[in-house]
């Protein structure tokens, strides 16, 4: 019996994030991008109604966990894998901590997108 067409995606997008690389990079790119793109045109408001950049975000947040959620696969991954994030969690925080939050330095051009690349990783 085939899987319905929503089964079928999310099992191939299970099975493409079943590698750390791709598990770990794709996601953050994608908000990492996101971020810059919505930032500028819609910055953020807290507006209910009008803060797309915000609903954007929380969007593909919810998106992402569906794709992620619904297949045993990504569990297994996420379970291989969970000592490598653990410790990159370790490494992005004392790097944010250690260059961005303790002296709040201002960031510009490349410290900038550095910044947000991993406060979007760590995140």
């Amino acid at each position: 019996m085939r899987k319905p067409g929503g089964q079928q995606l999310t099992a191939r997008l299970a099975q493409v994030f079943s590698n750390p690389l791709w598990l770990l990079l794709i996601p953050t790119v994608w908000h990492w991008l996101a971020d810059f793109w919505w930032d500028e045109r819609f910055p953020t408001t807290n507006n209910l109604v009008r803060d797309w950049r915000q609903h954007w975000h929380y969007f593909s947040l919810f998106l992402t966990g569906y794709v992620f959620c619904t297949q045993q696969q990504f569990w297994d991954t996420l379970a291989r894998y969970r000592f490598l994030t653990l410790g990159l969690v370790c490494v992005c925080t004392t790097i944010l901590y250690t260059f961005f939050w303790i002296d709040s330095i201002p960031k510009e051009g490349a410290a900038w997108a550095g910044y947000e690349f991993f406060r979007t990783f760590n995140a």
